[in-house]
């Protein structure tokens, strides 16, 4: 029988349908085992956080009333404790912290002791702005909210786990620019923290112990030790069904966005029998949360530098006909590097929006090649008898299901000679596998769908005098004071006089 153990469930983002119920899950299973629980919340003090960047005063405050709910509704004691725990030490410092760079590099290189807080940001910032290319002057202010949040989170949380004994942490994501900033202050302490995240459907979640989600030697572990436990008898069908379930447009975990495509539809250009090459671009977003994992260990520095090259050199070829697929998710993303890419005019070229209805699964099923920057689309054609090349770091580049060169020549090589077996579909369905297995299912939250749902049979809602006072505050004629106001009240509360 083990003895009961402190846990510290760090939730300052109520907000945050599905994700709060998944604190609030781990913190019902802990009290049921005896433990004692603790949970951190926010109170409205930061001057910018992830779900409510700019810093709108109502949405504060329906974060507030829902940490009040949900933790009302726990079966036992659970102590709360705020967010933000500053010494005097700590506001000096926050009151000549660095927040202007003259680039972006120069930001995503600024950290505070082990916490990487300029590429938090960046993460944070680029999810917010659709686009990771965002310039550090017009963004100033956004900025430095945001710089100023992490980092005096990353120090309040170091001042807790100072202050007490805490056996385990557990925070959401573990990429955001303040859940990073508490995952760097849980290891900086020597205390293990777990990383909780949507698991292989809605119904599940899932928990990374002493590693980020985005840590891609520690993810491709996890698939297979997966595989490993599994039933060798269902597991290649388990894994089988995944690739099936997206041509279709089934996702459990997320929205689909083959949805949107026309079933079979090519594009006009597309010439059968010919060397139909297609390149799948990937959304920045998401391959920004992949930053640390990739410095100095692929081909190109990012997709867009690969596309270039591939184009350029392809230029030597001219019985390829290559494909630009830009990724549905970057219809609302306008990117430098998309915008050029459909503004590009080159022979045995064809750029598609990411709004087209072109299917993504028609071109990569009569593709002579694929070659993908990290989206799944590379292991999917992979698992469809395509030849894949991959041009970047994925979450199934060590799974052997893809070609990888060496160099751009090895690239081009790899696309224009005339064989080229697909790669080993092993590693395909051991991802697919994982994908639909992996997680926990809820005992005590039941949701409904990708957001929506109930904690211990009732919805977790803020309080109705509290929603009221939101939508006031929520009222054009009085948004904007209450913000300046209380933006106000936070800066002094954050660096002092």
């Amino acid at each position: 029988m083990t003895s009961p153990q402190h846990v510290l469930i760090v939730a300052p983002a109520a907000v945050y349908e599905y994700h709060f119920e998944t604190d609030l899950e781990i913190a019902e299973r802990h009290l049921n085992a005896g433990d004692r629980v603790t949970m951190m919340v926010c109170h409205g003090n930061l001057l910018a956080c992830d779900p409510n960047p700019l810093h709108d005063v109502g949405r504060c405050v329906r974060c507030v009333g829902r940490h009040r709910t949900g933790i009302a509704r726990l079966s036992g004691h659970v102590q709360v404790e705020p967010f933000i725990q500053l010494t005097d030490k700590d506001r000096r410092e926050l009151h000549d912290l660095k927040t202007d760079w003259s680039t972006l590099q120069e930001m995503n290189e600024f950290a505070v002791d082990n916490f990487d807080a300029g590429w938090a940001v960046q993460s944070s910032l680029a999810a917010q702005f659709m686009r990771p290319d965002f310039d550090v002057h017009d963004q100033h202010d956004q900025i430095r909210r945001t710089m100023l949040s992490a980092v005096a989170a990353f120090r309040s949380v170091q001042n807790l786990l100072s202050r007490v004994q805490v056996d385990r942490l557990y925070v959401f994501n573990g990429r955001m620019a303040t859940m990073r900033a508490v995952m760097r202050a849980a290891e900086s302490k020597g205390v293990p923290f777990f990383i909780h995240e949507r698991g292989s459907s809605f119904e599940k979640f899932c928990l990374f112990e002493n590693h980020p989600p985005h840590d891609l030697e520690f993810f491709q572990d996890e698939v297979r030790r997966a595989w490993d436990r599994a039933s060798p008898d269902l597991r290649e069908a388990i894994g089988a069904s995944f690739f099936a379930d997206r041509v279709v447009g089934i996702q459990t975990e997320w929205y689909s966005q083959s949805k949107r495509q026309e079933f079979g539809k090519m594009p006009e250009t597309w010439k059968d029998g010919a060397r139909n090459i297609v390149l799948y671009h990937s959304s920045s977003d998401d391959l920004d949360c992949l930053r640390e994992m990739v410095a100095g260990k692929t081909v190109y520095d990012n997709q867009y530098e690969g596309i270039d090259k591939i184009i350029a050199s392809a230029s030597e070829h001219p019985d390829l006909n290559l494909f630009v697929r830009l990724h549905p998710r970057s219809a609302s993303m306008p990117e430098v590097g998309g915008k050029r890419l459909l503004e590009m005019r080159r022979p045995n070229l064809t750029v598609i929006p990411a709004d087209s209805a072109i299917s993504t699964y028609a071109m990569m099923r009569k593709a002579s090649r694929v070659v993908s920057f990290g989206s799944t689309t590379g292991m999917e054609a992979t698992f469809w008898g395509v030849p894949s090349i991959l041009g970047y770091r994925s979450y199934y580049d060590k799974l052997g299901c893809v070609h990888i060169p060496k160099s751009h020549d090895e690239m081009m090589n790899m696309i224009v000679r005339d064989k080229l077996a697909p790669a080993d579909k092993l590693g395909a369905l051991m991802y697919g596998h994982f994908m639909k297995t992996f997680g926990t299912p809820f005992r005590y939250h039941q949701p409904t769908g990708i957001v929506g749902g109930t904690f211990k049979d009732r919805p977790v809602r803020t309080p109705a005098a509290l929603r009221t006072a939101a939508r006031i505050l929520e009222l054009p004629i009085v948004r904007d004071a209450s913000r300046r106001l209380h933006l106000r009240i936070a800066d002094l509360m954050l660096r002092g006089s």
